[in-house]
């Protein structure tokens, strides 16, 4: 995967700057804007994928 260094924030690719493009199914594709990426932590608690300060 390419991407421009100006997306890419503590080493890790900020969705919110790319705003990808997702294919639903069929012809049916979703644009993911900013305000509507939110994070979910994984049952039980894992650890692995919290951002590191």
């Amino acid at each position: 995967i390419h991407v421009a260094d100006s997306v890419i924030t503590d080493g890790i690719i900020d969705v919110r700057k790319v705003e990808p493009l997702g294919r639903l199914g069929y012809l049916d594709y979703a644009r993911i804007k900013p305000e509507n990426v939110f994070s979910l932590s994984p049952p039980g608690g894992d650890d692995r994928y919290e951002k590191k300060n």
